[in-house]
């Protein structure tokens, strides 16, 4: 009951120091004069900007086509432990998950909207020959996994596991390949980004 009255009576109190702080003035009064508008911040986005912010949310989505864990098969380097030859099975099916995480990858970007400006083409360009090399880079791991010697399997373990846990992310396409002012507005913008 205590509690319940102090609570009232603190809330009745801040009202109305708030009332006292106002002096008083009728809305509309002096101290609520609007800024003067400079019609630009009062126009809607247009449609090249509204345009743009779909783009940037299809592209920072991207990424998503990789599956979400590709390093975990890659831990295994991480344990303290020599790997053996039991464990190149499992080197070989996480780096053919990755390659076929990439190929899907790609194709997710192959199916963006086509780029509205010069500087969004330039970024889906990069992100493409960035992917087009972690794909190269998992081939010649893949390749090599096989026959790679036992005593140094756990040196490819590493070098996979930080290679894909390097690979883009929805949540780094901003900061990594929108970073021009526009593409940077329009990420800011979008819920992928």
């Amino acid at each position: 009951m205590f509690r319940t009255t102090a609570l009232a009576l603190s809330s009745l109190l801040v009202a109305v120091a708030l009332a006292g702080c106002s002096g008083g003035e009728e809305p509309g009064g002096a101290g609520d004069q609007p800024a003067e508008s400079t019609g630009a911040a009062d126009e809607q986005p247009t449609e090249a900007a509204a345009e743009l912010v779909a783009w940037a949310d299809a592209f920072c989505a991207a990424p998503g086509a990789l599956p979400e864990d590709l390093e975990l098969p890659f831990y295994a380097a991480a344990r303290n432990v020599p790997a053996t030859e039991d464990d190149r099975e499992q080197l070989v099916d996480g780096l053919a998950a990755v390659s076929e995480g990439l190929d899907d990858a790609l194709a997710a970007i192959d199916g963006l909207p086509a780029a509205p400006t010069a500087e969004a083409e330039a970024a889906v360009e990069q992100y493409r020959a960035d992917m087009e090399t972690n794909r190269t880079n998992f081939a010649q791991y893949l390749e090599l996994a096989p026959a790679y010697p036992t005593e140094q399997l756990e040196d490819m373990y590493f070098l996979a596991g930080v290679d894909t846990m390097n690979l883009p992310y929805p949540l780094m396409m901003a900061e990594t390949y929108l970073t021009e002012p526009e593409l940077s507005e329009a990420a800011a913008s979008a819920a992928s980004c």
